[in-house]
Parts: C-alpha cells; structure tokens; sequence
C-alpha cells in the first residue's frame, strides 16, 4: 500500500490512519488474501480532484473521494500481488461528513474508496445501504479510541 500527499494537504501522522483504513477493510472484506492487495492513496487538491471528476466521471467540481479499480480482488491467499487499484481523496471537498472532524471525513474517503474498489456500489437502494452499513463499521472501528 502506498499514500502520496505531495503538496501536504494533510498532517503526516494521519497517513498511517488512511492506510491502517484501507487495509483494516481489505482484512475485514478478504481475510488472508489481503496481504496479496497493493492500493495506491493519493491526496489530491480540489483543482487536481476536479479534474479527474470531469475526465473520468463526466461531471463538474471537486468530488470528496474517487476510487479506479485495476484489478479483481483475489479470491485466495498466496500468488502473485494484485493490483486493486487507486484512492483519490480531497480533504477540501469532505466538509459534508465532518461530524468526526476532518481526520474523520478523510477515513471515511478511504473506507468508501477502498469498498468501491472490492466492488461494492451505492447505485440501488439495496446497495447503498449494504455499502453505507458496511463502511460505518469500519469507519468506527479505525476511530474508535
């Protein structure tokens, strides 16, 4: 797993937390198959989130989180690395979900993106409730003291 936040958008002690994030829900989602995941976390500015929002989304402004699925998540420990993909996030466009501060909001981009990258969606009812349920649970258990 790897996180760039080249123009430092966010206190260097809450890389650890994104990334402890990210693979508490690959474990939680994959058991032993994790350790086979690699994921890219980048910290994007909201110029540099609003562009690939437009690009790859086709829709204007910054978004708070975008996630690029490469690979499909291994179904087995053991074998060659799997590349699941890339996490976006923007800490200036998750305002919205402050309710744990900002370190909050930004663990909850990297639960929602890392969830979308093992294929979970919110485009149904059924689904968004799945996902959202599950990305509460991990969410509270990263911040939990």
């Amino acid at each position: 797993m790897s996180l760039s936040d080249e123009a430092g958008l966010l206190p260097p002690e809450w890389h650890a937390t994104l990334v402890a994030a990210v693979r508490a829900v690959l474990v939680a989602e994959l058991g032993p198959a994790a350790d086979r995941c690699e994921v890219g976390i980048t910290i994007a500015d909201a110029a540099t989130i609003a562009e690939l929002h437009s690009k790859w989304m086709g829709e204007d402004g910054p978004t708070d989180v975008l996630s690029f699925p490469v690979d499909d998540p291994p179904s087995q420990p053991g074998g060659p690395p799997v590349a699941l993909g890339d996490i976006v996030i923007c800490p200036e466009a998750t305002a919205p979900y402050g309710r744990n501060g900002l370190s909050g909001a930004v663990v909850l981009c990297a639960v929602h993106g890392a969830l979308h990258l093992l294929g979970h969606d919110h485009s149904t009812p059924a689904e968004e409730a799945a996902m959202f349920g599950l990305q509460e649970l991990y969410v509270a258990g990263v911040l939990a003291p």
